[in-house]
């Protein structure tokens, strides 16, 4: 009986301990997911903690089962943790590296893992006319598409250049006055003097525009894309079938008080780069895709750019799938009677927002553009002789609060360090996230993801710092 109950407790011991282990098992594999512990796993600091009580006065029998058991949980977790913390090595990249760049490229690729986001296609015009034209990840994660060089992505907000420098041939032209009031320029868009709730929409001009201090503050609106006005619209002309236009949404946008007095304030508006497009076909008297075709995109060689499609189906050749961060919500679409929607397609009117954020490019597309404004050669462009200082200068005070960092009126953020001015413009809406940089050494460089991590404020400027301060090659000896 003893032998008995000595085999029963031996079996219920080695259960437990195959239980335990078993468990141990899970849990490491969990642990394992972070890069951290990962680490702590491979140099021994974590394992101990879940076998020691397993081996504590353990006979040789049940050390030499539990050894094997070991032996296959630690190939199994090393095997497991090498792939997480190593989750680029099985990615997809496209296009011919550049030596010299391994450093730029391990970080890019360390940056995907720590932000999950799925592509990034990027293009960096180096000295000695060296181009590197690369693209990681996935286009579409659920096909297993990668990322090519020439892949087309929304480009977000990097469209405003496109407008405000449109904005600036008209004025070179004369065609266009940047200190006469809007009021002037597009009388039809405002109510009679006797009903304008707000008489300093009256004082707002193109420069105010450009600038970003028309009068509208998005964060007194949480106005996302302008979804809050074009919601607020859809009510007040009890539109039940259809989205509002862009005439009937600044209509009532202008009927509504302003935020700040116009002139005075720096406050980012998508608003106001919307009515600059209504500007400019106000003024040409062509669609505004048509006169930034003619006028901007083909003096500069650029062939591929096109408006963005709002839906998934109005996708263009080559260009990606939009993916919301992990765990997004589907949105109230802009078209009433739409079930809910995935943020990228639906709830953002494209074609109405071109002008602030509706354009699609590749790396390529703005590359050219910024090669085209700022040099090293002549610019295509019929622009004003001093149109780089133009494009880069302070704005005027009050506007100008004397910080590092300002907007230009050419439609450029721009901020002055010790080695020069940076120029750059990001663009970011769920599903994108886009820069274009010009560096003081004169390297110009474009990045475009398709999607926006759910920290983007503090995802962006990671982003714009690895672009800003990475070494580029060597070509002295070349």
């Amino acid at each position: 009986m003893t032998i008995g109950k000595q085999v029963t407790c031996e079996k219920n011991a080695c259960r437990s301990c195959v239980h335990k282990l078993f468990c141990g098992m899970i849990i490491l594999v969990i642990i394992a997911r972070n890069h951290a512990l990962c680490r702590m796993l491979g140099n021994g600091v974590v394992m101990p903690l879940f076998f020691s009580n397993v081996f504590v006065n353990e006979n040789p029998h049940r050390k030499n089962t539990m050894s094997v058991l070991l032996i296959i949980v630690l190939v199994g977790v090393s095997a497991f943790s090498v792939a997480d913390t190593i989750p680029h090595a099985d990615i997809p990249i496209t296009g011919d590296a550049v030596p010299g760049l391994e450093a730029l490229e391990q970080e890019l690729l360390e940056m995907r893992a720590t932000w999950g986001f799925p592509g990034i296609a990027v293009g960096i015009d180096l000295p000695g006319n060296i181009s590197y034209r690369r693209g990681f990840g996935y286009a579409d994660v659920a096909a297993k598409d990668p990322v090519v060089p020439n892949a087309v992505f929304r480009i977000a907000s990097v469209s405003k250049p496109f407008t405000a420098c449109a904005i600036h041939l008209l004025a070179e032209q004369g065609k266009l006055d940047l200190d006469q009031p809007i009021l002037q320029i597009v009388p039809t868009l405002f109510p009679s003097s006797d009903s304008m709730e707000d008489p300093r929409c009256q004082k707002i001009t193109p420069r105010h525009l450009l600038m970003h201090a028309g009068g509208w503050d998005r964060q007194c609106h949480d106005d996302t894309a302008l979804r809050t006005t074009f919601f607020r619209t859809a009510r007040k002309l009890k539109l039940e079938e259809r989205p509002a236009t862009i005439d009937e949404l600044l209509q009532v946008r202008l009927r509504t008080k302003l935020d700040l007095q116009p002139g005075t304030r720096y406050a980012y508006s998508n608003l106001g780069y919307v009515l600059l497009g209504r500007i400019i076909e106000e003024v040409t008297k062509e669609p505004y895709a048509q006169f930034i075709q003619e006028n901007v995109l083909t003096p500069c060689a650029i062939q591929s750019m096109c408006l963005a499609g709002t839906h998934r189906n109005e996708r263009q050749e080559g260009e990606v799938i939009y993916h919301d961060y992990p765990g997004a919500h589907a949105v109230q679409s802009l078209w009433p009677n739409e079930a809910p929607v995935p943020f990228p397609y639906g709830g953002i009117h494209m074609h109405i927002l071109a002008p602030a954020l509706g354009w699609t490019a590749t790396t390529d597309d703005l590359l050219c553009f910024a090669k085209a404004l700022f040099g090293p050669a002549p610019s295509p462009l019929p622009l004003p002789d001093d149109y780089r200082t133009l494009f880069t200068q302070r704005p005027p005070a009050p506007i100008d609060i004397g910080e590092d960092t300002w907007y230009a009126p050419g439609g450029w953020r721009i901020r002055q360090t010790d080695s020069g001015r940076i120029i750059w413009h990001m663009g970011t809406m769920p599903g994108t996230t886009a820069l274009l940089l010009i560096r003081p050494d004169g390297i110009r460089c474009a990045a475009l993801i398709n999607t926006r991590p759910k920290d983007f404020r503090t995802f962006n400027p990671k982003l714009l710092d690895l672009f800003t301060r990475f070494s580029p090659p060597d070509v002295s000896s070349e």
